[in-house]
């Protein structure tokens, strides 16, 4: 195909599709033939379902669909759980006869998902305006966390910081201790599909997603690779930052640093901040997900879940089911007080689950 007719087929807008598109979602954001044919709110179910051999594309992309869509429901929970812990970490800092209990974090969660379903129903055409805000706070608190570190913090001896494994989490071996331990750093680095799932309300969204994807992978790559360094480096008391009161290693770690409670949550702030702006951007994505998958009969109760109420242009009802979701999924910490000390691997593997 030539470049004068790929540009003809990027150009041709895709304005009769009510079915693939949704009858609500403005005619402006349907994208061309280009991005019908490129990009899906489905995303890897999509492509999946295009790239797969013939015989295996309906298990396959059902399969992939069904670990997307759940994927972001209980990634959505994860990160709620992390913001209401490092809340109440601040608060246990700053109170130190405060106790931090389950159902205190349970109800953080659920409160914290309550204000960013809420934002994402009332306030949804401000989305752009807080992203770019967030952005710029986003690389500033990459250095507001790094620059005291460096400044402040012990250094830690090349070898014990590289070479010296530790299994302190009561793991049957070394091997797997690190491993686990390798993946929050490695969860840090995902997510970045989900610019995909808003294809269909991106204008030419072909060209657009990939690019901010890939700018957003590499740039994020840089800055925990500095921020990574930089904490491994300069962790200190290994035994004083995981008995820490605060139940939040970086926070004492800061905590430190700076010998400072106001220092410690000033710098903490700005890591709440960022993951409360990142939870109102996964309830817009996971909510998008869900409803996609039911557009195309994948979830249960799909033709409830594709409907689009008037003059909304929201999937409200896939909003509020992910948020009862989360709701649910953070009820297991509930649980976490009910087992007995023998039984802490199976609390550690639920609290691996809320984290995924």
């Amino acid at each position: 195909m030539s470049k004068m007719e790929m540009a003809e087929v990027r150009a041709t807008p895709v304005v009769d599709d009510d079915k693939a598109y949704g009858r609500d979602v403005p005619v402006k954001y349907r994208g061309t033939e280009t991005d019908r044919l490129d990009m899906s709110m489905l995303g890897q179910y999509h492509w999946v379902s295009e790239l797969a051999p013939r015989r295996f594309q309906k298990v396959l992309s059902y399969a992939v669909g069904w670990l997307i869509a759940m994927g972001w429901q209980t990634f959505l929970c994860g990160t709620s759980f992390e913001s209401a812990s490092l809340i109440l970490g601040l608060a246990s800092l700053n109170f130190p006869t405060y106790v931090i209990q389950s159902w205190h974090q349970t109800l953080l969660t659920i409160a914290i998902v309550a204000s960013c379903t809420f934002f994402n129903i009332f306030l949804a055409v401000r989305l752009p305006l807080v992203e770019a805000l967030i952005l710029v706070l986003h690389v500033a608190g990459v250095f507001a966390v790094i620059i005291p570190l460096w400044v402040m913090a012990p250094r830690g001896n090349a070898y014990d910081t590289i070479l010296n494994f530790t299994n302190s989490g009561g793991w049957w071996s070394t091997g797997l201790a690190s491993t686990i331990g390798a993946v929050p750093t490695a969860g840090l680095l995902i997510g970045y599909d989900c610019s995909v799932h808003l294809s269909e309300e991106t204008e030419d969204a072909s060209w657009t997603i990939p690019q901010v994807m890939l700018a957003a992978v590499a740039s994020n790559a840089v800055m925990l690779l500095a921020v990574g360094i930089t904490y491994i480096f300069c962790i200190g008391d290994l035994t004083s930052v995981l008995s820490t009161s605060t139940g939040q290693p970086v926070v004492q770690v800061l905590f430190n640093t700076t010998q400072n409670n106001a220092g410690t949550t000033i710098i903490t702030l700005v890591i709440v901040i960022i993951l409360l702006s990142a939870c109102v951007g996964q309830v817009t994505t996971a909510s998008r997900q869900l409803w996609s998958f039911a557009r195309d009969g994948g979830a249960p109760f799909s033709r409830w879940l594709e409907v689009v109420p008037p003059r909304w242009n929201i999937p409200l009802r896939a909003i509020i089911v992910s948020t009862m979701i989360t709701t649910l999924l953070s009820m297991i910490n509930l649980g976490t007080c009910l087992l007995p000390p023998h039984r802490a691997f199976r609390e550690n593997l639920l609290a691996g689950m809320d984290l995924f």
